[in-house]
Protein backbone atom coordinates (compact mmCIF):
# COMPACT_ATOMS: atom_id res chain seq x y z
CA UNK A 1 0.00 0.00 0.00
CA UNK A 2 2.90 2.30 0.74
CA UNK A 3 4.05 1.81 -2.86
CA UNK A 4 0.67 2.74 -4.31
CA UNK A 5 1.04 6.06 -6.10
CA UNK A 6 -2.66 6.79 -5.64
CA UNK A 7 -2.24 7.07 -1.91
CA UNK A 8 -1.73 10.70 -0.83
CA UNK A 9 1.69 11.48 0.74
CA UNK A 10 0.02 12.57 3.97
CA UNK A 11 -1.72 9.22 4.24
CA UNK A 12 1.56 7.40 3.58
CA UNK A 13 3.26 9.36 6.36
CA UNK A 14 0.40 8.54 8.71
CA UNK A 15 0.73 4.86 7.90
CA UNK A 16 4.48 4.96 8.46
CA UNK A 17 3.91 6.51 11.86
CA UNK A 18 1.45 3.75 12.70
CA UNK A 19 4.03 1.14 11.69
CA UNK A 20 6.67 2.75 13.87
CA UNK A 21 4.28 2.80 16.82
CA UNK A 22 3.48 -0.87 16.24
CA UNK A 23 7.18 -1.71 16.04
CA UNK A 24 7.87 0.15 19.28
CA UNK A 25 4.91 -1.58 20.91
CA UNK A 26 6.28 -4.98 19.91
CA UNK A 27 9.40 -4.37 22.00
CA UNK A 28 7.26 -3.43 24.96
CA UNK A 29 5.30 -6.64 24.61
CA UNK A 30 8.44 -8.76 24.15
CA UNK A 31 9.81 -7.58 27.50
CA UNK A 32 6.49 -7.45 29.36
CA UNK A 33 6.58 -3.66 29.61
CA UNK A 34 3.07 -2.12 29.86
CA UNK A 35 2.29 -0.15 26.73
CA UNK A 36 0.58 2.42 28.99
CA UNK A 37 4.03 3.30 30.31
CA UNK A 38 4.93 4.83 26.96
CA UNK A 39 1.87 7.01 27.02
CA UNK A 40 2.52 8.14 30.59
CA UNK A 41 6.11 9.05 29.68
CA UNK A 42 5.01 11.15 26.73
CA UNK A 43 2.18 12.79 28.69
CA UNK A 44 4.65 13.64 31.46
CA UNK A 45 6.99 15.18 28.90
CA UNK A 46 4.13 17.16 27.38
CA UNK A 47 3.18 18.52 30.81
CA UNK A 48 6.77 19.55 31.46
CA UNK A 49 6.85 21.41 28.14
CA UNK A 50 3.59 23.19 28.88
CA UNK A 51 4.77 24.08 32.39
CA UNK A 52 8.07 25.44 31.05
CA UNK A 53 6.15 27.73 28.68
CA UNK A 54 3.56 28.84 31.23
CA UNK A 55 6.18 29.58 33.89
CA UNK A 56 8.82 31.23 31.71
CA UNK A 57 10.11 34.33 33.53
CA UNK A 58 10.41 37.58 31.64
CA UNK A 59 7.42 36.91 29.39
CA UNK A 60 4.05 38.54 29.98
CA UNK A 61 1.63 36.22 31.72
CA UNK A 62 -1.05 36.65 29.05
CA UNK A 63 1.36 35.59 26.29
CA UNK A 64 2.66 32.64 28.32
CA UNK A 65 -0.83 31.35 29.05
CA UNK A 66 -1.99 31.72 25.44
CA UNK A 67 1.07 29.86 24.14
CA UNK A 68 0.65 27.13 26.75
CA UNK A 69 -2.97 26.64 25.65
CA UNK A 70 -1.85 26.42 22.02
CA UNK A 71 0.77 23.78 22.83
CA UNK A 72 -1.77 21.86 24.90
CA UNK A 73 -4.16 21.78 21.95
CA UNK A 74 -1.40 20.63 19.58
CA UNK A 75 -0.47 17.76 21.87
CA UNK A 76 -4.13 16.80 22.12
CA UNK A 77 -4.59 16.90 18.35
CA UNK A 78 -1.38 15.07 17.40
CA UNK A 79 -1.21 12.49 20.18
CA UNK A 80 -4.80 12.40 21.40
CA UNK A 81 -3.67 13.22 24.94
CA UNK A 82 -5.39 14.60 28.06
CA UNK A 83 -8.84 13.07 27.54
CA UNK A 84 -11.59 15.48 28.61
CA UNK A 85 -9.31 17.67 30.70
CA UNK A 86 -9.39 21.32 29.72
CA UNK A 87 -6.28 23.28 28.82
CA UNK A 88 -6.96 25.93 31.44
CA UNK A 89 -7.39 23.44 34.27
CA UNK A 90 -4.17 21.61 33.47
CA UNK A 91 -2.14 24.76 32.91
CA UNK A 92 -3.28 26.56 36.04
CA UNK A 93 -2.68 23.41 38.06
CA UNK A 94 0.87 23.18 36.71
CA UNK A 95 1.58 26.89 37.20
CA UNK A 96 0.24 27.08 40.75
CA UNK A 97 2.08 23.92 41.76
CA UNK A 98 5.26 25.30 40.16
CA UNK A 99 4.98 28.54 42.14
CA UNK A 100 4.50 26.63 45.39
CA UNK A 101 7.40 24.24 44.78
CA UNK A 102 9.85 27.06 45.44
CA UNK A 103 10.81 27.13 49.17
CA UNK A 104 9.89 30.80 49.50
CA UNK A 105 7.37 31.36 46.75
CA UNK A 106 5.85 34.71 45.94
CA UNK A 107 2.48 35.23 47.60
CA UNK A 108 1.87 38.14 45.24
CA UNK A 109 2.46 35.94 42.20
CA UNK A 110 0.21 33.21 43.58
CA UNK A 111 -2.54 35.72 44.22
CA UNK A 112 -2.11 37.21 40.76
CA UNK A 113 -2.43 33.80 39.09
CA UNK A 114 -5.56 32.90 41.05
CA UNK A 115 -7.21 36.25 40.33
CA UNK A 116 -6.41 35.87 36.62
CA UNK A 117 -8.69 32.83 36.36
CA UNK A 118 -11.86 34.12 34.75
CA UNK A 119 -14.11 31.10 35.19
CA UNK A 120 -15.62 31.05 38.73
CA UNK A 121 -15.87 27.25 38.61
CA UNK A 122 -12.25 26.84 37.55
CA UNK A 123 -11.08 29.35 40.16
CA UNK A 124 -12.91 27.45 42.90
CA UNK A 125 -11.36 24.20 41.70
CA UNK A 126 -7.85 25.65 41.62
CA UNK A 127 -8.20 27.27 45.05
CA UNK A 128 -9.36 23.95 46.49
CA UNK A 129 -6.38 22.15 44.94
CA UNK A 130 -3.93 24.79 46.14
CA UNK A 131 -5.31 24.78 49.68
CA UNK A 132 -4.97 20.99 49.71
CA UNK A 133 -1.34 21.36 48.68
CA UNK A 134 -0.77 23.89 51.47
CA UNK A 135 -2.17 21.55 54.11
CA UNK A 136 0.00 18.74 52.76
CA UNK A 137 3.06 20.97 53.17
CA UNK A 138 2.01 21.60 56.78
CA UNK A 139 2.75 17.95 57.44
CA UNK A 140 6.43 18.73 56.89
CA UNK A 141 8.93 20.18 59.32
CA UNK A 142 10.69 22.87 57.27
CA UNK A 143 9.89 26.13 59.14
CA UNK A 144 10.13 28.41 56.07
CA UNK A 145 7.87 26.21 53.95
CA UNK A 146 5.38 25.82 56.79
CA UNK A 147 5.21 29.60 57.22
CA UNK A 148 4.64 30.09 53.48
CA UNK A 149 2.03 27.34 53.39
CA UNK A 150 0.20 28.85 56.36
CA UNK A 151 0.10 32.35 54.88
CA UNK A 152 -0.86 31.03 51.44
CA UNK A 153 -3.68 28.86 52.77
CA UNK A 154 -5.23 31.78 54.66
CA UNK A 155 -4.88 34.04 51.61
CA UNK A 156 -6.47 31.45 49.31
CA UNK A 157 -9.38 30.99 51.71
CA UNK A 158 -9.97 34.75 51.65
CA UNK A 159 -9.93 34.70 47.83
CA UNK A 160 -12.51 31.92 47.64
CA UNK A 161 -16.17 32.80 47.24
CA UNK A 162 -17.15 30.10 49.74
CA UNK A 163 -15.00 30.85 52.76
CA UNK A 164 -17.44 28.99 55.01
CA UNK A 165 -16.53 25.75 53.20
CA UNK A 166 -13.00 26.08 54.55
CA UNK A 167 -13.94 26.90 58.14
CA UNK A 168 -12.28 23.74 59.48
CA UNK A 169 -9.15 24.26 57.41
CA UNK A 170 -8.91 27.90 58.50
CA UNK A 171 -9.33 26.98 62.17
CA UNK A 172 -6.71 24.22 61.94
CA UNK A 173 -4.19 26.45 60.19
CA UNK A 174 -4.70 29.22 62.76
CA UNK A 175 -4.31 26.68 65.58
CA UNK A 176 -0.98 25.60 64.10
CA UNK A 177 0.07 29.25 64.04
CA UNK A 178 -0.89 29.68 67.70
CA UNK A 179 0.85 26.47 68.75
CA UNK A 180 4.06 27.70 67.18
CA UNK A 181 3.86 31.27 68.45
CA UNK A 182 2.58 30.55 71.96
CA UNK A 183 4.18 27.20 72.75
CA UNK A 184 7.01 26.98 70.20
CA UNK A 185 5.46 23.69 69.12
CA UNK A 186 5.64 22.47 65.52
CA UNK A 187 2.62 20.21 65.03
CA UNK A 188 1.70 18.36 61.85
CA UNK A 189 -1.58 19.36 60.20
CA UNK A 190 -2.99 15.84 60.21
CA UNK A 191 -2.78 15.74 64.02
CA UNK A 192 -5.67 18.20 64.10
CA UNK A 193 -7.99 15.92 62.15
CA UNK A 194 -10.55 13.79 63.94
CA UNK A 195 -8.81 10.54 63.06
CA UNK A 196 -5.62 11.66 64.83
CA UNK A 197 -6.95 12.11 68.38
CA UNK A 198 -4.41 9.58 69.67
CA UNK A 199 -1.54 11.66 68.31
CA UNK A 200 -2.99 14.83 69.86
CA UNK A 201 -3.30 13.10 73.25
CA UNK A 202 0.31 11.91 73.07
CA UNK A 203 1.43 15.46 72.32
CA UNK A 204 -0.39 16.89 75.32
CA UNK A 205 1.15 14.26 77.60
CA UNK A 206 4.62 14.96 76.23
CA UNK A 207 4.04 18.69 76.69
CA UNK A 208 2.90 18.16 80.30
CA UNK A 209 5.79 15.91 81.25
CA UNK A 210 8.56 17.74 79.39
CA UNK A 211 7.94 21.38 80.28
CA UNK A 212 6.09 21.31 83.64
CA UNK A 213 3.51 23.91 82.50
CA UNK A 214 0.64 25.29 84.52
CA UNK A 215 -2.69 23.49 84.23
CA UNK A 216 -4.11 26.49 82.39
CA UNK A 217 -1.40 26.26 79.73
CA UNK A 218 -1.95 22.52 79.41
CA UNK A 219 -5.64 23.04 78.67
CA UNK A 220 -4.86 25.88 76.24
CA UNK A 221 -2.36 23.64 74.45
CA UNK A 222 -4.88 20.79 74.29
CA UNK A 223 -7.61 23.09 73.01
CA UNK A 224 -5.41 24.16 70.09
CA UNK A 225 -4.91 20.47 69.30
CA UNK A 226 -8.67 20.14 68.93
CA UNK A 227 -9.28 18.33 72.21
CA UNK A 228 -12.24 19.17 74.43
CA UNK A 229 -11.71 19.91 78.15
CA UNK A 230 -13.18 16.48 78.96
CA UNK A 231 -10.75 14.79 76.56
CA UNK A 232 -7.83 16.72 78.04
CA UNK A 233 -8.88 15.90 81.61
CA UNK A 234 -9.42 12.22 80.82
CA UNK A 235 -6.05 11.94 79.08
CA UNK A 236 -4.17 13.54 81.97
CA UNK A 237 -5.96 11.66 84.75
CA UNK A 238 -5.61 8.29 82.99
CA UNK A 239 -1.86 8.67 82.66
CA UNK A 240 -0.85 10.77 85.66
CA UNK A 241 -3.15 9.72 88.49
CA UNK A 242 -0.41 7.91 90.44
CA UNK A 243 2.60 10.04 89.56
CA UNK A 244 1.53 13.69 89.49
CA UNK A 245 1.33 15.79 92.68
CA UNK A 246 -2.14 15.71 94.26
CA UNK A 247 -2.44 19.47 93.90
CA UNK A 248 -2.07 19.22 90.14
CA UNK A 249 -4.61 16.39 89.90
CA UNK A 250 -7.13 18.52 91.76
CA UNK A 251 -6.46 21.48 89.46
CA UNK A 252 -6.96 19.22 86.44
CA UNK A 253 -10.33 18.08 87.81
CA UNK A 254 -11.32 21.66 88.59
CA UNK A 255 -10.30 22.91 85.13
CA UNK A 256 -12.25 20.08 83.51
CA UNK A 257 -15.39 20.85 85.55
CA UNK A 258 -15.24 24.59 84.97
CA UNK A 259 -14.66 24.51 81.21
CA UNK A 260 -17.01 21.84 79.95
CA UNK A 261 -20.57 20.58 80.09
CA UNK A 262 -20.16 17.31 81.95
CA UNK A 263 -21.79 14.32 80.23
CA UNK A 264 -22.02 10.71 81.38
CA UNK A 265 -18.48 9.84 80.37
CA UNK A 266 -17.31 12.98 82.15
CA UNK A 267 -19.01 11.93 85.36
CA UNK A 268 -17.35 8.51 85.24
CA UNK A 269 -13.96 10.04 84.50
CA UNK A 270 -14.16 12.62 87.29
CA UNK A 271 -15.34 10.05 89.86
CA UNK A 272 -12.38 7.85 88.96
CA UNK A 273 -10.08 10.85 89.30
CA UNK A 274 -11.55 11.70 92.70
CA UNK A 275 -11.02 8.15 93.91
CA UNK A 276 -7.38 8.49 92.91
CA UNK A 277 -7.06 11.83 94.69
CA UNK A 278 -8.60 10.58 97.94
CA UNK A 279 -6.42 7.48 97.87
CA UNK A 280 -3.35 9.66 97.45
CA UNK A 281 -4.53 11.93 100.28
CA UNK A 282 -4.89 8.93 102.56
CA UNK A 283 -1.37 7.80 101.66
CA UNK A 284 -0.06 11.26 102.59
CA UNK A 285 -1.92 11.24 105.92
CA UNK A 286 -0.51 7.81 106.79
CA UNK A 287 3.04 8.88 106.00
CA UNK A 288 5.20 8.94 109.18
CA UNK A 289 6.55 12.32 108.05
CA UNK A 290 3.10 13.92 107.99
CA UNK A 291 3.39 17.28 109.75
CA UNK A 292 1.83 20.72 109.90
CA UNK A 293 3.22 21.64 106.49
CA UNK A 294 1.66 18.51 104.99
CA UNK A 295 -1.67 19.39 106.60
CA UNK A 296 -1.39 22.92 105.30
CA UNK A 297 -0.75 21.65 101.74
CA UNK A 298 -3.78 19.36 101.89
CA UNK A 299 -5.92 22.22 103.16
CA UNK A 300 -4.92 24.34 100.16
CA UNK A 301 -5.67 21.44 97.83
CA UNK A 302 -9.11 20.89 99.31
CA UNK A 303 -10.01 24.54 98.82
CA UNK A 304 -9.70 23.90 95.06
CA UNK A 305 -12.26 21.10 95.20
CA UNK A 306 -15.31 23.37 95.50
CA UNK A 307 -16.18 22.73 91.85
CA UNK A 308 -18.02 19.41 92.00
CA UNK A 309 -21.56 20.81 92.04
CA UNK A 310 -22.03 20.54 88.23
CA UNK A 311 -20.71 16.96 88.30
CA UNK A 312 -23.17 15.93 91.02
CA UNK A 313 -25.98 17.65 89.10
CA UNK A 314 -25.00 15.84 85.88
CA UNK A 315 -24.91 12.46 87.61
CA UNK A 316 -28.34 13.09 89.12
CA UNK A 317 -29.72 14.32 85.80
CA UNK A 318 -28.68 11.12 84.01
CA UNK A 319 -29.77 8.92 86.94
CA UNK A 320 -26.28 7.50 87.29
CA UNK A 321 -25.23 5.25 90.17
CA UNK A 322 -22.22 7.54 90.67
CA UNK A 323 -24.54 10.16 92.20
CA UNK A 324 -24.40 8.58 95.64
CA UNK A 325 -20.64 8.12 95.34
CA UNK A 326 -20.19 11.78 94.47
CA UNK A 327 -22.31 12.94 97.39
CA UNK A 328 -20.26 10.75 99.73
CA UNK A 329 -17.00 12.04 98.27
CA UNK A 330 -18.12 15.64 98.58
CA UNK A 331 -19.07 15.05 102.23
CA UNK A 332 -15.74 13.36 102.84
CA UNK A 333 -13.80 16.21 101.26
CA UNK A 334 -15.79 18.78 103.19
CA UNK A 335 -15.05 16.97 106.47
CA UNK A 336 -11.35 16.74 105.61
CA UNK A 337 -11.31 20.45 104.80
CA UNK A 338 -12.93 21.27 108.15
CA UNK A 339 -10.56 19.02 110.13
CA UNK A 340 -7.41 20.23 108.37
CA UNK A 341 -8.44 23.87 108.83
CA UNK A 342 -8.84 23.24 112.54
CA UNK A 343 -5.50 21.44 112.78
CA UNK A 344 -3.45 24.06 111.00
CA UNK A 345 -2.69 26.82 113.54
CA UNK A 346 0.19 28.82 112.08
CA UNK A 347 3.76 28.39 110.90
CA UNK A 348 5.17 28.36 114.43
CA UNK A 349 2.71 25.90 116.02
CA UNK A 350 2.38 22.18 115.44
CA UNK A 351 -0.79 20.36 114.56
CA UNK A 352 -2.33 17.56 116.57
CA UNK A 353 -0.56 14.25 116.78
CA UNK A 354 0.08 12.34 113.57
CA UNK A 355 -2.21 9.56 114.74
CA UNK A 356 -5.11 11.95 115.23
CA UNK A 357 -4.65 13.56 111.82
CA UNK A 358 -4.44 10.19 110.12
CA UNK A 359 -7.62 9.09 111.87
CA UNK A 360 -9.55 12.09 110.53
CA UNK A 361 -8.21 11.97 106.97
CA UNK A 362 -8.71 8.21 106.50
Amino acid sequence: MLQNKDVPPSRIQELKNQCRKAELGSYFLRYDIPVSLLRSIIVSTAKNVIKAIACKPGVAMTIRMNDAVAVFNLFREVFDFFGCETAENLIYTLVIRHIMEVPEWSLKELQSIVLSIKSPELRRSQIKTAIGYCTALLNGKNPAIREQATTSALMLIRLSDAEQDYADVKRNVQCLQALLRTFNATVMYNVLTERSKAAAKKLILDFTLDSAPTVGRIFSFGSLLGLSPLEIGATLLDELIMTTPISMLVLIIRETCQNSTVDKSGVVMIVQGLHGVTQRMQDVAEDPDFDSESARELAVILSDMNCLGPVVDAAAKYGMPQTETLVTLCSYLSLCDHVLSALVIDDQKAVHSEDEVSKFVK
